[in-house]
């Protein structure tokens, strides 16, 4: 069995921050509603009504 070596960074790069913190709190509450507008604009162009033909038979 392999053995496993990890990988050591320097402390600046895993310190979590007040600031990274705030960042990831507000992305993670912001980002969903942005990407919902955008989808719901996108549907809006993309989606055009069709319209359905019944055959009787």
């Amino acid at each position: 069995m392999p053995k496993k070596t990890k990988l050591k960074l320097p402390k600046e790069l895993t310190k979590v921050t007040f600031v990274s913190k705030t960042l990831a709190a507000i992305l993670f509450i912001v980002l969903p509603f942005v990407f919902l507008y955008i989808g719901y604009q996108y549907g809006k162009v993309e989606v055009e009504p069709t319209e359905c033909m019944v055959v009787d038979k």
